[in-house]
């Protein structure tokens, strides 16, 4: 495996040698969400020689580890560390913090700006002020996002399509929220996308990332731990009931004395002979359409009512298996007996020295 490092505006490789000469490296991909990598690169007399002070900047660079042609995990540089005996350490983030760093705008707000005071009539606001995309599915809308991000300047991303729907969102620009938690919005109501920015090389040696969006799961995988030599085991069961919920409330926009408001309550657990437990979601006043913040409430109910035990597997990496992916999995064990269950997985972590992986998955939401 190596790691190489790429401009984030284009891509293109790193002048000189963009392998970076590395001696750990670790990775972790997560659903819905950007992923890290940890690179430390011993002090020696070939670190001295690569210039890796203008080369590993953050937000300047992008590192990739790449196993023959197929990128594992890639980011921005996010921090660097050098010790005298240490060497230098890396942290990297994912493509979803690139839009950490872009605000939902319109870019004619671009053209239109003044410092000063500006008057915004939040019933009639100024339509450089507001983006509104409409006709689209909920991964088109994230892809409106990201098209209209790119307007402010390039990036390594690959400028997405639009895929047709019945959503509609207004975003104000007055709000300055980040494109990545539109984007995690997106992704947190009922039947909400998945979304990845997938790695890849181009034919000409340039790091780039595509967007997609999918309802659907990823791979399907059928595995067992109760067959020797399948290398499959089940490290930990970890069930944390603080994310347990049957009634969530939430709050969204406000007009003068007008607030939108919306609930969800399931008895799911309350008749198998729980509590009530009641939750508020205050993250979403920016919420204009009282159909998006019942999609939000709906959700977390879902997600509240689901039991959260999460599965910790150790498996081979040539199985292939990512965040998203779906896990059939026949178990046995003195705390499950013999199961069979559907898992889905959130996250998969690793390194660049060994043919193991460690995933964790979470039960099928039903």
């Amino acid at each position: 495996m190596q790691v190489r490092v790429f401009r984030a505006i284009d891509g293109a490789p790193i002048e000189g040698s963009n392998i970076v000469p590395f001696g750990e490296c670790s990775w972790k991909l997560a659903l819905n969400e950007a992923g890290s990598m940890d690179i430390r690169i011993p002090a020696s007399r070939l670190f001295s020689q690569w210039s890796a002070r203008s080369k590993l900047r953050p937000w300047y660079a992008v590192a990739a580890l790449i196993d023959g042609g197929e990128v594992i995990h890639a980011g921005p540089v996010l921090r660097r560390k050098w010790t005298p005996r240490g060497g230098l350490g890396v942290t990297v983030g994912g493509a979803w913090d690139l839009f950490s760093k872009r605000l939902v705008l319109n870019h004619d707000l671009e053209a239109a700006w003044v410092d000063g005071e500006v008057l915004l009539d939040e019933d009639n606001p100024s339509p450089e002020w507001v983006l509104q995309f409409a006709g689209l599915s909920l991964g088109g809308i994230g892809a409106a996002l990201i098209r209209e991000a790119l307007k402010w300047g390039p990036l390594c991303v690959d400028e997405p399509g639009l895929e047709p729907g019945v959503h509609v969102r207004t975003y104000n620009g007055w709000d300055f929220a980040s494109v990545s938690d539109r984007l995690e919005d997106l992704t947190g109501v009922i039947n909400g996308p998945r979304i990845e920015f997938v790695p890849y090389l181009r034919a000409d040696g340039h790091l780039r990332f595509r967007y997609e969006a999918s309802q659907a799961g990823g791979t399907y995988h059928r595995l067992s731990t109760a067959f020797e030599g399948h290398g499959i085991s089940v490290e930990d069961v970890d069930e944390d009931g603080g994310s347990l919920a049957t009634e969530v409330y939430a709050l969204g926009g406000r007009a003068e004395d007008i607030v939108l408001t919306a609930r969800h309550r399931s008895s799911k657990l309350t008749a198998q002979g729980y509590p009530v437990m009641q939750e508020a979601l205050k993250s979403h006043t920016s919420v204009s359409r009282v159909t998006t913040l019942q999609d939000h409430v709906s959700q977390r109910v879902l997600d509240g009512s689901t039991v959260p035990e999460s599965t910790q597997l150790r498996l081979r990496r040539s199985l292939g298996v990512r965040p998203g992916d779906v896990l059939d999995l026949v178990t046995r064990s003195s705390y499950h007996g013999k199961t069979d269950q559907t898992l889905h997985v959130v996250e998969a972590s690793g390194s660049a020295t060994s043919e193991w992986v460690t995933v964790s998955a979470f039960p099928e939401e039903v």
